[in-house]
């Protein structure tokens, strides 16, 4: 029987090839060349900017994010991003607010390995 976390892998990697998605990785996939996934700021009820570098070099770079515990892989994610190891930005909008989310940079490397930064968390502003 495959467990639940090789099943992921498995469906994550079909998702990639079938549609050219972003994953929400898992951060035992990081690779030591890997994207790092920057501060999130000007944080509201509905919306947050998000930032990371990434690994010059790269065919492939993202932010993805989603609600904590959501049950999905991802709500959203923005890219292509300019692949540069200055530091890049994408919004996340569409966001419930005094809620908590994770996101990540990842990256498809020169090799054609997935990295993924460290995973980061914020909570939008309170709703009124």
């Amino acid at each position: 029987m495959i467990n639940s976390n090789k099943l992921t892998q498995i469906f994550v990697c079909i998702f990639i090839l079938s549609f050219g998605g972003i994953i929400w990785a898992d951060d035992k996939t990081s690779a030591v060349n890997a994207p790092t996934t920057g501060p999130a700021s000007q944080i509201t009820q509905t919306s947050a900017v998000l930032s990371a570098k990434f690994v010059p070099g790269g065919s492939f770079a993202t932010i993805g994010w989603g609600k904590e515990g959501g049950g999905k892989p991802v709500d959203a994610n923005c890219g292509p991003l300019p692949i540069s190891s200055n530091t890049q930005t994408c919004t996340a909008t569409g966001l419930t607010c005094n809620t908590k989310y994770g996101y990540l940079a990842s990256e498809i490397l020169s090799s054609g390995k997935t990295a993924t930064g460290k995973r980061e968390y914020f909570t939008t502003a309170p709703c009124n």
